[in-house]
Order: C-alpha cells, then sequence, then structure tokens
C-alpha cells in the first residue's frame, strides 16, 4: 500500500466529516466511525489491515474494541499516548484488556465539530481541525473505567490540554 493511497483514503473520510458536518448530523456513533477511520488512514501502517481483494487499494481501519493480535499491539505501541500500566500489556508483562480511548471524548469532538468548523467545511478544514483536536491513549480497562469524566471533559478545561481527563493515571513519558 502506497502512502499516497492512504491520502487518498484520510482524505475521502474528511470529505465524509465535512458532508456529515453540513447536513448537520448529531450521531455520535457515525462521527465516531468516521474520525477513527480518518486517524487510521493519517497513521498508514499497523493501523489499517491487509486488502482483501485485488480491487481494494487499501485495507479496512483497524477498530481495536478488543485488541489481542500483534498486529493490533504493534499499532497500539505506536500511540504516543499511553498508561505506564497499558505499556506493561504491550511489553508482555501484564495480562490486561487494553483500551483505545478518545483523550477528548467523541460527543464532545462532535460538539466541537459543530463549533469550530465553518457549515459547510472543505476536507482540507476537516483535516487540519482534526490535527490539532483529535487524539488517543491508550489505557488498560479498569483505568478507563476508573475515569472521573468517562464521556466528557472536566469542567475546568482549558480548551487545550487534550490529555486533562487522566488525572491519576501515570503515563509513558511522551
Amino acid at each position: 500500500m502506497k502512502q499516497s493511497d492512504f491520502a487518498k483514503a484520510r482524505f475521502a473520510f474528511a470529505n465524509m466529516i465535512a458532508e456529515y458536518r453540513a447536513a448537520e448530523i448529531w450521531d455520535s456513533s457515525l462521527f465516531g466511525t468516521l474520525i477513527d477511520s480518518w486517524y487510521a488512514y493519517e497513521r498508514g501502517g499497523h493501523f489499517v489491515k491487509r486488502p482483501v481483494s485485488a480491487l481494494q487499494k487499501v485495507g479496512n481501519p483497524r477498530t481495536f474494541n478488543n485488541p489481542n493480535s500483534e498486529a493490533e499491539f504493534r499499532a497500539l505501541r505506536e500511540i504516543p499516548c499511553r498508561s505506564i500500566e497499558a505499556d506493561r500489556v504491550l511489553k508482555g508483562v501484564s495480562a490486561e484488556r487494553l483500551v483505545k480511548d478518545h483523550s477528548i471524548p467523541r460527543a464532545v469532538l462532535r460538539d466541537l465539530a459543530f463549533e469550530e468548523l465553518p457549515f459547510r467545511p472543505k476536507a482540507e478544514d476537516v483535516d487540519d481541525w482534526l490535527r490539532r483536536r483529535y487524539r488517543v491513549a491508550v489505557l488498560t480497562k479498569v483505568e478507563h473505567d476508573a475515569l472521573p469524566w468517562p464521556s466528557s471533559m472536566p469542567p475546568s478545561w482549558d480548551g487545550h490540554d487534550h490529555y486533562c481527563r487522566y488525572i491519576g493515571i501515570k503515563l509513558v513519558p511522551q
């Protein structure tokens, strides 16, 4: 798979997000699928499965719903923000379940998209916005379930610190 193929797929998802915004669809689950697919093609490599057909130029994005394959673990190791406990799992020292968490929850990101993107954004606007706003972290399921703000940002959030929900979780230095 060539980088240009990943870029075309990423841009296609940026276009879909632009249409989503223009249609004023508020479904955060659909929004999550679109932004996660955009991210997979933005990252490329282990974040995208191999094509299953000769007709496909790029494979489908990995979902990480319950990561357990070596390919999924390789991709998760490439995510810069992860907890120390998640890092232990990725190194094979622990066997806890892992979660790829949106540092800014999907519903919050969706609301920010409606506030910060123009009514009919261009795909380039969406691409730039996602590069500024979209971040993920790898946590253990136990850490994720204990987050004090599982689907929102803390009341004191300044709009800039992507990782402020992880207070109390020791993160691997970036």
